[in-house]
């Protein structure tokens, strides 16, 4: 196995195994199983995205043995009592569901007929300076353009699908062509040419199509993939993703814009070079102190929690070693990470 490998599953090995559908034998559980254990029994999912604006509700599906085995539904219902109780639902909430998975254009939407919220998740951080609310107009700030600069939030290459962030918002895109999307990962800038597709049905979110007639539909900007095995040097706010159902401590990060500020900026976690267990609580130790010592300056992120006058100062190496790897990483030292007051 590649050694740069080793943080994320040491990292792994974090994880809780709260999502226990159905605990059988230690085996990898394919979609198509964990769809038909949906349809006949029900499966437990943490809520991995809820944006009650544009009707859009993601979940996840983990393996009880093995983290790595997960999949993502999008959540709908034709029962309106039951669209009704999503928009109570937030990031990190347990619900059991079941119902049929329709992989629409491979994409599986899990259409729920029984419903129940098992457990509301309380991240237990307290934040004075402020929460998230979404401020970008969907679809209204796309309709009179034909391209667009769009961060790679996911890339799912088999079905043919790729999660995009615009402004503040999550937004599904659809590509017949899964060869135009082969060398993206997450983290990339891309400038793609698009047309809009809406719903007849109005518990459906709007999602946008790759328009594949124009020339050059995908354009790179800004590769994450170039960072890799790199020597970076980053400043920026300090981020914290907190201890949650999926991860047992809380991760910091350093957030870095682009060059263009109006679209989402990158987060780094950040992680001892030499890694092991003792440097790795070493270095959190040194950021959660800080973190602690102005808990009045703290913002309540779509995700994350922002410190709003701690900033990081950080070199290191870029790590990233796979295309849906949740955020890059910086290999720094304590020496090399600096913690500075706005």
């Amino acid at each position: 196995m590649h050694k740069l490998m080793l943080p994320l599953l040491l990292i792994a090995v974090l994880f809780l195994n709260a999502c226990k559908s159905f605990p059988y034998e230690n085996k990898k559980y394919t979609l198509v199983e964990v769809s038909e254990a949906a349809t006949t029994q029900g499966v437990y999912a943490i809520v991995h995205g809820a944006d009650h604006v544009r009707k859009l509700y993601i979940v996840t599906w983990s393996s009880p043995n093995n983290f790595f085995n997960r999949h993502n539904f999008v959540i709908t219902s034709k029962d309106a009592s039951i669209r009704k109780e999503f928009t109570a639902l937030n990031r990190g909430d347990l619900i059991k569901i079941q119902g049929d998975v329709d992989m629409n254009r491979g994409q599986a939407h899990f259409v729920i007929d029984k419903f129940e919220l098992k457990k509301k998740y309380d991240s237990k951080v307290k934040h004075t300076a402020g929460e998230f609310s979404r401020k970008t107009k969907m679809p209204e700030e796309l309709l009179a353009k034909k391209r667009e600069v769009f961060y790679v939030h996911a890339i799912d290459r088999k079905a043919h699908v790729l999660v995009l962030e615009f402004g503040d918002t999550i937004v599904p895109m659809i590509v017949k062509n899964g060869q135009l999307i082969e060398q993206l990962y997450r983290g990339d800038y891309v400038d793609l040419a698009y047309t809009i597709h809406q719903s007849k049905f109005n518990y459906r979110a709007t999602h946008i199509i790759l328009d594949e007639k124009v020339a050059e539909p995908v354009k790179v900007l800004d590769a994450i993939v170039k960072l890799h095995k790199q020597e970076v040097s980053y400043e920026g706010r300090l981020v914290m993703f907190p201890k949650s159902p999926t991860i047992n401590r809380n991760i910091f990060a350093v957030e870095v814009h682009w060059r263009n500020k109006n679209v989402a900026p990158r987060y780094f976690t950040l992680l001892p070079k030499d890694f092991t267990t003792e440097n790795f609580k070493a270095l959190l130790k040194k950021l959660q102190t800080a973190w602690d010592s102005q808990p009045d300056k703290i913002f309540k992120g779509r995700n994350k929690f922002i410190h709003t006058q701690l900033r990081v100062s950080v070199k290191g190496t870029g790590n990233v070693v796979s295309e849906n790897q949740a955020n890059a990483q910086i290999f720094t030292t304590i020496k090399d990470l600096q913690i500075l007051n706005k």
